[in-house]
């Protein structure tokens, strides 16, 4: 393995209360994977901190290395979890660093925007996204299909802003009308083809953390929003109770 097969030891760090981002370099540290980067934010700054990543092989040719992998506080589990979804991580790697901290939230429900333009150090933009709860009602696909909650999300950002990718290199992490709910709502993205998302693939990050509690993701960032009461758990009672769900 040569050492061009090494993402860069170093993260970008965002601040959601003001969208300011600092690029640190990590030469120093032993961190190798996004769960032990992961925690180590989570050690650091608590409740407070989002992370989400890849291994630093994660532009090798080697398989199972290109998982992109979420950590936080978890309102379900009480404590720190981690999920994470296959196919995302091969465009987040384009950003140039193999991990991302989101600190705090956002004034408002936003969109986080991740690039990198000179091809030395990433970039980030927190855009107010004011309409996402029209968006999530319902936003057509360019073949005219209709397309409901983080599906029409996905596609109505990337109408908005994929100009601003070359177009393989772009891709949407979105969340639902679930997320904004209940403690259930999941981070949703598909891969895109011709600036469009592909409605038939998905992946998805199980529900399970801070990301549930937060508003328009791409990717990801959290808005101030009303805390949710822990929900009820019932017992189904009849084979319509768990039919319905």
């Amino acid at each position: 393995m040569t050492d061009s097969s090494w993402l860069p030891a170093a993260s970008l760090t965002v601040t959601l209360a003001d969208g300011a981002s600092c690029y640190t370099p990590l030469d120093a540290t032993p961190t190798i994977g996004p769960i032990d980067f992961g925690w180590q934010q989570f050690q650091q700054h608590g409740a407070e901190a989002f992370t989400l990543g890849v291994g630093r092989l994660a532009d090798s040719p080697l398989g199972g290395t290109r998982r992109l992998f979420v950590c936080g506080w978890s309102e379900q589990w009480e404590s720190f979890y981690l999920s994470s979804m296959g196919g995302a991580a091969y465009t987040f790697q384009h950003i140039g660093v193999p991990w991302v901290v989101l600190l705090g939230r956002a004034p408002t429900p936003s969109l986080l925007l991740l690039n990198n333009h000179d091809g030395q150090h990433p970039s980030a933009t927190l855009v107010p996204l004011p309409d996402y709860e029209a968006l999530w009602r319902g936003y057509p696909h360019p073949d005219g299909q209709p397309l409901l909650g983080a599906l029409a999300l996905q596609q109505a950002i990337l109408d908005r802003y994929s100009d601003r990718y070359p177009e393989k290199r772009v891709r949407v992490l979105a969340v639902g009308p679930a997320a904004a709910a209940t403690w259930e709502g999941a981070i949703v993205s598909n891969p895109t083809q011709k600036r469009r998302i592909c409605a038939a693939e998905v992946a998805w990050v199980r529900p399970y953390c801070g990301a549930t509690e937060s508003l328009p993701l791409s990717l990801a960032a959290r808005g101030n929003q009303p805390k949710k009461s822990r929900p009820k758990l019932t017992t189904p009672t009849s084979s319509n109770d768990l039919a319905n769900g």
